[in-house]
């Protein structure tokens, strides 16, 4: 899709334009009087007989029978002037993706679309992220024939003054919209075409395009450095299992680095403490913390931020045989702890302590995770929030108020020495599952202990990361939740860096 800034001073024919009304606003000027008067008051009438009522998302075609530069008008409703949020200005992009029927030529006249407190770049930034992210449609592995849309090119009429900015902004939208779908295909993909092998290769593919630095821990290394614990997940799969480096050097010093730890368990059947059938199914997805990292440091990288990153993701599954690792076994981790297994399916923090102890040895300065980790977040905050816990103040602030400005449901969880206490055991430093009480904090609490002074964050995406709901932008499956929040984390740390 190639999105494009015209002038709207400059007259150019196309097979589509596209028009924002307000609920309380269909007083007819500017672009939509001119139209009105051209095609000799239908505008004006469909309004009065009320076949258009601008409420938020509604839509309605206008044939111009070629009275007007377009073939077709839209409009789009925007509800009253100063409801909608950036979501809704998403939606709408999503709706003109959707709706432009294999349009190759679209016109938006953004200066409709334009409502106080936000500035046309936030607009038109908003609404590339729904025309790309309603690009992506997952298919599977159909062997019918899927119905193909065009290619279109959407030019977005603004003022000579606003024109820079908003070919800056729509080409952003375009670029984290991409990114967000990039984890969205990771994460819908089968675990039979994504193993621990194939999410390396998506590394090397990421790594390649960019430049960045690439390290691949294979088990003979892990085994060497003592990293037992993701090594311990794996020992059931008849796959190696990986630990994969990225760095981006944005800065000449590679100091201040933000750490990104993913979990990649690519397919978790809960090992000896089986998970049921029906729950079994969906769990390629475990892989959703892994496919995060890599989203984000896609759209890092693209945008060349002068920021130093370093990703870290541990690819396994969690499968059984003779040598997987049981109920009731004590193992070690890379930061010398013993961990006592009470719990097989409580792998993924396994996997997230081995992690976050290389990211730190890496040079990490501050760290998040991001996994797919427990069912009890769904409890806790439903299927619309991520779960967050942290060790340091001011960090899970700045994440949280990224999380506000990315518009993302983010709700942040304590850890009291009453949860930390809950990880005690007999006869190991700690268990690697406290039960069902406070699962999500203790589990939270359980990679906190591997962290050490270092400011961290832990984000449970098991609620966010997929959806059965639908809407102009988001298919059933998976979401790209937090990529757009971890985005707009690392522009916030990478001005700060450059203030």
């Amino acid at each position: 899709m190639n999105l494009e800034v015209i002038q709207a001073d400059q007259k150019q024919e196309t097979e589509l334009l596209v028009l924002g009304m307000f609920e309380d606003d269909l007083y007819l000027q500017g672009i939509h009087k001119e139209i009105d008067e051209a095609l000799h008051g239908i505008l004006s009438q469909m309004l009065g007989k009320k076949e258009f009522t601008g409420k938020e998302r509604e839509s309605q075609w206008l044939p111009t029978y070629g009275h007007y530069a377009a073939e077709r008008i839209l409009l789009l409703g925007l509800g009253k002037r100063g409801t909608a949020q950036p979501r809704t200005y998403r939606l709408l992009g999503g709706k003109i993706e959707k709706q432009r029927k294999n349009s190759e030529k679209v016109m938006v006249a953004l200066s409709t679309f334009k409502q106080d407190p936000y500035s046309t770049e936030e607009i038109a930034q908003w609404m590339a992220e729904g025309l790309e992210l309603a690009t992506y449609v997952h298919h599977g592995l159909k062997t019918s024939a899927q119905p193909e849309r065009t290619e279109a090119q959407i030019l977005f009429q603004v003022s000579e003054d606003d024109a820079h900015d908003v070919q800056e902004a729509l080409s952003f939208g375009q670029v984290l919209a991409e990114g967000i779908n990039l984890t969205r295909r990771l994460v819908n993909t089968p675990a039979n075409y994504m193993r621990p092998k194939h999410l390396v290769q998506e590394a090397e593919a990421l790594a390649k395009r960019y430049g960045m630095e690439l390290e691949i821990l294979e088990e003979s290394k892990m085994e060497e450095m003592g990293m037992d614990a993701l090594l311990s997940v794996g020992r059931g799969s008849t796959e190696p299992s990986y630990c994969v480096v990225l760095k981006y050097r944005g800065c000449t010093e590679w100091d201040n680095v933000l750490g990104l730890v993913g979990k990649g368990v690519c397919i978790d059947t809960g090992g000896y403490s089986l998970k049921p059938g029906n729950s079994m199914a969906d769990m390629y997805t475990d892989m959703g913390g892994a496919a995060t990292v890599l989203g984000t440091m896609e759209v890092i990288a693209r945008q060349q931020l002068p920021i130093n990153v370093v990703g870290v993701i541990g690819a396994v599954e969690n499968m059984i045989d003779g040598n997987a690792f049981k109920p009731g076994d004590v193992i070690s981790s890379l930061a010398g702890k013993s961990i006592e297994i009470n719990n097989t399916d409580a792998e993924g923090r396994l996997v997230l302590a081995d992690c976050v102890t290389y990211a730190r040895q890496l040079g990490a300065s501050y760290l998040v995770d991001m996994a797919t980790l427990t069912g009890g977040i769904l409890v806790a905050l439903g299927d619309q929030v991520t779960g967050v816990m942290s060790n340091d103040e001011a960090w899970v602030e700045e994440l949280l108020e990224a999380a506000h400005e990315a518009d993302e449901y983010a709700w942040r969880l304590p850890i009291f020495p009453v949860h930390r206490d809950m990880l005690k055991s007999s006869q190991a430093d700690l268990v690697n599952s406290a039960g069902r009480l406070a699962h999500p904090i203790t589990a939270g609490a359980f990679i906190e202990s591997f962290v050490g002074e270092t400011p961290w964050i832990h984000l449970d995406i098991a609620g966010t990361a997929t959806t059965n709901k639908e809407n102009e932008i988001q298919p059933k499956g998976a979401t790209g939740a937090m990529v757009r929040t971890l985005v707009t984390l690392a522009q916030h740390f990478s001005q700060e860096e450059t203030d």
